[in-house]
């Protein structure tokens, strides 16, 4: 088993983590090196508090989900590179968008999720396949598909994300632009 032992600290180190000196295995120490190793984002000099809970978010699931069966329900293990890829992706996020909830699906992909008003809800998978798999319902509309995986939120993610929360212009969907 691999544990990621992590300690972020923004006002520290705004957007690098601060890593403990021990792993568990070579894994961990993998991981570890690849985490510090990571540019930080283009996108932002800081890392606001959302998105510090949103990063610790995700290793306390990678952490309880790297493993076979991590589910009881025979759940594949999260990935490594899974976990540097949404790690990554939440520290890219456009500072217009609020973060989204973090979880892992049983066949181990990291699943992020934002939610909006009139049951509004996007659920976008980051897996090893390099795609990112979503799935929304936006109006009582039912939307799905995938985009190729990018060093940042793909545009067309950054606009459903802005539907779902109503945070987008009010025609977007009239536009065509979804």
């Amino acid at each position: 088993m691999t544990a990621a032992v992590l300690t972020l600290d923004p006002a520290v180190a705004p957007v690098a983590p601060m890593v403990a000196d021990y792993a568990l295995g070579p894994e961990a120490r993998r991981l570890r090196s690849e985490l510090c190793a990571a540019p930080p984002p283009a996108t932002s000099v800081l890392l606001d508090a959302s998105r510090f809970e949103a990063r610790r978010a995700l290793l306390e699931r990678f952490n309880e989900a790297n493993q076979d069966n991590w589910d009881g329900y025979g759940a594949a293990p999260a990935s490594i590179e899974i976990l540097l890829q949404a790690w990554a992706l939440l520290g890219t996020l456009p500072v217009d968008l609020p973060v989204p909830d973090v979880s892992i699906h049983p066949d181990g992909e990291v699943a992020l999720e934002w939610l909006g008003a009139n049951r509004s809800i996007l659920t976008a998978a980051v897996g090893d396949d390099g795609w990112i798999k979503w799935a929304a319902i936006i109006g009582g509309e039912r939307l799905y598909g995938r985009v190729p995986y990018a060093d940042s939120l793909p545009s067309r993610l950054h606009r459903l994300v802005s539907e779902v929360i109503g945070s987008a212009a009010s025609g977007v969907r009239a536009a065509g632009l979804l």
